[in-house]
């Protein structure tokens, strides 16, 4: 709040002032980085079917889930300089059925992985149902995005807080990238033996990537299990070293083959 350039003169200015403090936006807002707070249309097809909402977390304050007000799963490191979340939303037919979603880690693995169980992104009502679906101004057609230079559709929307919904779908997995994950961090919402994914009209809760490294726009991809095919778009993930870039597109075919033997795996259990 800025201070007055006059003093205050009597203790009803006073009480005026302490009140309007209160109906102030939550503080939770500080500290979102707002040239990483908005969504991408994740593919720019026509047949385009799910939604990324991302914000991007400064952590200053020693403790980012006391800052923010939220529970994340166990094993969250509350300490990270930067937390990464993101909301998935399935906005499309009845034969969409997301899988999972992959953030690029390159090299180096987040800090953690986790989510905010039944909890969702609020621009002043819960993201993710229907009507509701975007961060920040619902478009009012399909926007597009280019993942071949990753670029969000949007970004430098308000920062976001925080509401719970019954409806929003926990991840069955998770793991922070790196290496042995084939450079991308993942989220994972497919169960074979239960048939359960992030079919259409479904939103997942606020998911959690922590690092010790800023962001960039970087790569992030849907899979979609009805048709076994990626959808790609620009997303905020931790910046690699530039010696990783070199050999980036071999994580991309290694995620690109693990997801195939998921699927004939599960072709062979049915």
């Amino acid at each position: 709040m800025k201070r007055s350039a006059y003093p205050i003169r009597s203790a009803f200015a006073l009480a005026a002032v302490l009140a309007a403090g209160a109906l102030a936006p939550a503080s939770a807002r500080a500290g979102f980085m707002a040239d990483f707070t908005g969504y991408t249309q994740m593919s720019d097809s026509s047949s385009a079917t799910d939604v990324v909402n991302f914000a991007v977390y400064n952590n200053t304050s020693g403790n980012w889930a006391t800052a923010l007000g939220v529970t994340p799963t166990a094993g969250a490191d509350t300490a990270a300089s930067y937390v990464y979340m993101y909301e998935v939303v399935n906005n499309g037919g009845a034969s969409s059925k997301i899988g999972d979603f992959n953030i690029s880690s390159y090299d180096q693995p987040y800090t953690s992985s986790g989510f905010l169980s039944g909890t969702v992104f609020s621009d002043g009502a819960a993201v993710g149902p229907a009507g509701n679906q975007f961060l920040g101004a619902n478009p009012g057609s399909m926007p597009a995005d280019d993942p071949v230079n990753n670029s969000p559709s949007v970004s430098g929307v308000a920062a976001p807080t925080f509401a719970a919904s019954g409806g929003a779908v926990n991840p069955l997995g998770s793991n922070p990238g790196g290496p042995g994950n084939g450079d991308f961090a993942s989220f994972i919402f497919l169960n074979f033996s239960a048939q359960q994914t992030l079919t259409s009209g479904l939103f997942s809760s606020v998911l959690f990537l922590t690092s010790n490294v800023a962001p960039t726009y970087s790569e992030g991809q849907v899979l979609n299990i009805s048709n076994s095919s990626f959808s790609d778009g620009g997303i905020p993930t931790q910046a690699p070293e530039p010696t990783t870039l070199a050999i980036w597109g071999l994580g991309t075919l290694g995620l690109a083959l693990v997801a195939r033997r998921r699927m004939q795996q599960a072709m062979v259990s049915a």
